[in-house]
């Protein structure tokens, strides 16, 4: 940075300055990490990473060969030849009702499912064993449903969903 320093002393009026040279110079300073280098600043907790890898869109999600060994494991699940309607099939895209993430504890209203539903309408919301109803007792976004009225701590919350 000196050297900018005592190049900037030297100009007079501005008109003088070789921005090229002193942005080529600045850039060359800049030291881009490697991902050891970032390792310790990474979210630790894998649900920042989850959530921040499905506000990816479009071109910039990530590809199959991206998540190690994915590709093996699709390629062993593919269903090959036939149409029409499988009740295995269907069973595997319905999530059994679960307790959702959140805490449960009288203030607290917002409760994360663990996948957002498809379609967002298949999203059942239970407090107590009673279905919930949408707008009327909660809202949805994405995998977030923040009730009305936050859940006393004893209530039991679940999400039953496809997939």
């Amino acid at each position: 940075m000196s050297e900018i320093d005592n190049k900037m002393m030297e100009v007079k009026d501005g008109k003088d300055a070789d921005e090229e040279m002193i942005v080529e110079k600045v850039c060359g300073m800049i030291k881009i990490p490697t991902i050891e280098e970032l390792k310790d600043d990474l979210p630790k907790m894998s649900n920042e990473v989850r959530d921040a890898l499905e506000i990816l869109q479009g071109e910039e999600r990530l590809d199959v060969s991206a998540i190690k060994g994915l590709e093996e494991l699709i390629s062993k699940n593919k269903v090959v030849g036939g149409g029409g309607f499988s009740k295995i099939a269907m069973d595997s895209k319905i999530v059994d009702p679960y307790i959702p993430t959140g805490l449960v504890n009288g203030i607290n209203k917002d409760f994360v499912a663990i996948i957002i539903p498809n379609p967002a309408s298949s999203l059942k919301v239970y407090k107590d064993g009673q279905l919930q109803n949408l707008t009327t007792d909660y809202t949805v976004s994405k995998k977030t449903v923040t009730f009305n009225d936050a859940p006393l701590t004893d209530s039991i919350i679940k999400f039953e969903h496809r997939i």
